[in-house]
């Protein structure tokens, strides 16, 4: 069957010629064994020759003798995608002998090679140029087919159409295989090649092959041993040199299923995980275990964290959404355990704003809240404790999070001016600006302009052979005119930002393009629309919009888009955007940006730790079945977000020590007394000032 994978080797082994021996990265050492132009036996009487004809001990003498690739008719293309395989040096007769109208439906071919290294472990990749289809034989064996259904295969047995009638549309078939009757010495490698009937007006048959010889393995990386949490993920990876590398993971010496690549992923982990992986790297040379990598997977005792508390809403029915690292209980995402504080009030003095209610979606808390001591604007911040996720793990007591409001500041108007690119005609660097992606990238932030090469102009940006108004985006018109150019339009400008505003925000934007749109922000891709994908793929001078759009505004005109972004700076900011055309015929360009950046500053919470020369844990007897482990929590001795954790040993490098958060996180922990014997400390969690 055909492997698309291979294509680049195919592509390699056309250009090498005969005889190369080409090591790859992996350690392999490919040998091309014969090329498309080289000689075989032919049969085209018009049927089968014998039902031995595939075997080793056949004798062919009589058979006709040329060189590949053969077919009909003589001017049959062997050119796809831009490559051409081989010559067409030998013309197939259509019709049986003695007639002019009975199509030969099977030819039947036949060469010998020469094996003279050990076949153990080797892998032959046979690369065929077929009309229609075939079976191959080695040494008498069937080794694959390829455009023929499975079942005895006869002379008059029709070939399967398989999507592309020509080799020009289908390109090359690709059968890679590990055969178990390669022999060193002689070898004979048969074909047989069916037409889709009795009418088809061509046929062709060319073959290259190639040997894939293995290499001794080393493994160059160890797997490593991991501890982690319960619904972490974890991955085991191994490194090895040598091809080709077969991979088995096991754990406590039984193997894994499915688990045959180099690296092995359990996502998410529980404690039924525990124990001792391994892998075998194998190949027929070698045969490695790697060192045991131990995992070991705790119950996860971590209560929730605050990542963010945002307000949504200012204008009539005020709202803050509270993000968290995992979803919350429900039930305890209540307000009595969740208090809004203005900024600088705390303790007895705490000026409180009233929330109605809560709303628990996923990993969000929404606070509805009243007007009570609320004020557009103002530093307020979040105090929380009691909450718990779906196993009971406990927020840090005294947990606080600053209110953040929105702040919105314009970035782009679609009028703006830019400085754009489209004279590649006059680059004597052409296309290197389309390929380099390095450091000084036209994108980077520390890009200098040729002014030769780039032009300043305003939006809307705009080439076209029809009427320029179709582009109006929201009312903008059109403003600077493009030259003609097959290759991207690539533009520039640059913004500021205020301080304070930090490193993240939302972008809001809108564009007008044909065809195709790569934004950029200080030097990252961040966005396309109608491009190929994934983000940051290569893209060149060359690289194409996926689809054509007409020249009507609501095809162009592209409104609501949202991107959350984290590479802001402070100061001076770089917008890039490169224009790409669908096709070299489409004539028509277009591109006009405005952004509107949503930011979030955060409250002035007015809250401090009491010195940590004061956070003293004490633990005292509590009833006949627990001790209590608790520390200051009075004026002025308070602390906000501390976290309690526990281990069972202290190692000698307090780096090796193993801390795991309690699962009762209140001040007053009750700690079983059939619990082994603990060491217990505090530190400073992610909610805290």
């Amino acid at each position: 069957m055909r492997n698309v994978c291979l294509r680049a080797l195919v592509l390699a082994l056309v250009m090498a010629g005969m005889g190369w021996m080409i090591p790859t990265a992996s350690g392999q050492i490919q040998q091309q064994i014969f090329n498309f132009g080289s000689s075989w036996r032919y049969n085209q009487a018009g049927a089968l020759p014998a039902a031995n004809w595939m075997t080793n001990n056949y004798n062919d003498s009589s058979w006709s003798v040329g060189n590949g690739v053969f077919g009909f008719d003589a001017g049959e293309s062997l050119t796809f995608n831009g490559v051409t395989y081989g010559t067409m040096n030998t013309v197939l007769s259509r019709f049986v002998p003695g007639s002019t109208t009975t199509q030969v439906l099977t030819y039947y071919f036949r060469t010998q090679f020469t094996f003279t290294g050990s076949p153990t472990g080797v892998t032959l990749i046979l690369t065929n140029l077929l009309d229609d289809g075939a079976v191959f034989y080695l040494n008498g064996v069937e080794i694959g087919r390829i455009g023929l259904a499975a079942g005895t295969v006869a002379y008059n047995t029709s070939a399967v159409a398989r999507g592309g009638d020509e080799f020009s549309s289908r390109g090359p078939d690709v059968l890679t295989i590990n055969p178990s009757n390669l022999i060193q010495g002689q070898n004979v490698l048969a074909v047989e090649l069916h037409q889709l009937g009795t009418t088809s007006s061509d046929a062709v048959f060319g073959m290259s092959l190639t040997s894939v010889l293995p290499s001794a393995l080393a493994i160059t990386a160890q797997p490593q041993s991991v501890q982690a949490t319960a619904g972490d993920s974890v991955t085991f990876s191994v490194t090895a040199t040598g091809a080709p590398i077969n991979y088995q993971w096991r754990k406590d010496g039984v193997n894994i299923p499915n688990a045959t690549s180099n690296t092995f992923t359990i996502n998410p982990v529980n404690t039924t995980h525990s124990g001792i992986y391994s892998v075998r790297v194998y190949n027929s040379l070698s045969d490695l275990t790697s060192s045991n990598a131990v995992l070991t997977v705790f119950q996860d005792t971590e209560g929730p964290v605050m990542l963010s508390a945002i307000v949504q809403d200012t204008a009539q029915t005020n709202r803050i959404d509270i993000l968290l690292d995992e979803a919350p209980s429900p039930g305890t995402a209540n307000t009595n355990n969740i208090r809004l504080v203005r900024g600088g009030t705390f303790g007895a003095t705490a000026s409180y704003v009233r929330i109605l209610s809560t709303i628990v979606s996923a990993r969000t808390i929404r606070l509805n809240l009243t007007n009570d001591n609320w004020s557009i604007g103002g530093n307020y911040y979040i105090i929380v404790n009691g909450l718990t996720d779906a196993r009971g793990n406990q927020i840090a007591p005294n947990s606080v999070i600053p209110v953040s409001w929105p702040i919105r500041t314009k970035m782009a108007e679609i009028s703006d001016s830019w400085t754009y690119y489209d004279s590649w005609f006059l680059d004597t660097n052409f296309p290197a600006i389309y390929r380099n992606q390095g450091a000084n990238a036209w994108f980077k932030t520390n890009y200098v302009e040729d002014p030769v090469l780039w032009a300043p102009g305003h939006g809307t940006f705009y080439r076209t052979t029809s009427d320029p108004n179709i582009y109006l985006c929201a009312g903008d018109p059109v403003s600077t005119q493009l030259s003609f150019s097959e290759f991207p339009v690539l533009l520039r400008r640059n913004f500021n930002l205020p301080a304070g505003y930090g490193t993240t925000g939302t972008l809001n934007f809108r564009h007008v393009v044909d065809d195709g749109l790569v934004l950029y922000l200080n030097g990252k891709e961040i966005y396309r629309w109608n491009m190929p994908l994934p983000l940051e793929s290569p893209l060149t001078e060359n690289t194409r919009a996926v689809a054509t759009f007409p020249n009507t505004t609501a095809a162009l005109c592209i409104t609501a888009q949202s991107l959350l972004v984290t590479n802001l700076l402070p100061g001076k900011n770089w917008l890039g955007a490169a224009v790409h055309q669908a096709n070299d015929a489409e004539e028509d360009v277009v591109f006009g940006l405005e952004i509107d950046a949503v930011f979030y500053q955060s409250s002035a919470m007015g809250l401090t730790n009491a010195p940590l020369a004061n956070l003293k844990l004490t633990i005292a007897t509590n009833g006949p079945s627990n001790v209590k482990v608790g520390w200051p929590n009075t004026a002025p001795n308070i602390y906000y977000g501390f976290i309690l954790q526990e281990t069972a040993k202290l190692e000698l490098n307090p780096a090796n020590t193993l801390w795991l958060s309690v699962s009762n996180q209140t001040n007053g922990a009750l700690i079983p007394h059939s619990q082994p014997a603990r060491f217990y400390r505090q530190i400073k969690g992610p909610n805290s000032p």
